[in-house]
């Protein structure tokens, strides 16, 4: 074998040792990097974030004020007046004779608890008016019908009206009052010493109940 080509055979022999040494270096990497993949990653803790919100500052004793809207019943039992009809007719009334509404409506609770046939002798309808005393009155007013609600109504504001323009002491509701419910001369004997019926009182106490209910 010559010299040229004893090194060729060398050279070739050290090619393929560097190439099996490289190629050997390549499949222990793989072989790493195949370990390392297949490797499980370690289970992580789950922790929870619990977050608590702040409790709400206590409202103390500030009082928050919230408009309120009357609405007045348009339903009512069978034989009464509703509360909305009620309302309206004493407004109409009250503002043509320069009545307080309230007074009206109370008048007709305490008479007849808003019943529209009620009667008691003589005293007939919402307000309790009496036929015998108010013919003229009814005749004059055009009420043909003393059970009819506006009819029975009318009667009763305008004799509140006489009361108040036409008496001593007029200017006093509560005095307007007993002479509307009793007697005249007891009524005078009482208003002059000083002694209110209940039926007058109570009357003034539920229209100021009415007023604040209706916002005025």
């Amino acid at each position: 074998m010559t010299k040229a080509k004893a090194k060729r055979v060398i050279a070739a022999s050290i090619a393929a040792v560097l190439t099996l040494v490289l190629l050997g270096s390549c499949f222990v990497r793989d072989e790493a990097v195949e370990a390392v993949v297949e490797t499980e990653e370690p289970e992580l803790e789950v922790i929870e974030l619990v977050i608590e919100q702040a409790p709400a500052e206590a409202a103390g004793d500030e009082v928050v004020e919230t408009q309120y809207e009357y609405i007045p019943s348009t339903q009512a039992a069978e034989g009464y007046i509703s509360e909305l009809e009620l309302i309206e007719i004493t407004e109409e009334y009250g503002n043509m004779y320069g009545i307080c509404p309230e007074i009206l409506q109370a008048m007709a609770e305490r008479e007849s608890t808003l019943y529209i046939m009620a009667t008691n002798g003589d005293c007939k309808g919402l307000m309790q008016v009496s036929e015998r005393w108010h013919a003229d009155r009814m005749e004059r007013l055009g009420v043909t019908d003393i059970y009819d609600v506006r009819g029975n109504i009318l009667v009763a504001a305008d004799y509140l009206a006489e009361l108040r323009d036409t008496t001593d002491y007029g200017y006093d509701i509560i005095y307007v009052l007993m002479r509307y419910n009793m007697a005249t001369d007891t009524a005078n004997r009482l208003y002059k010493e000083g002694a209110y019926t209940d039926y007058a009182l109570e009357i003034i106490e539920e229209s100021k109940r009415l007023e604040r209910l209706h916002g005025k």
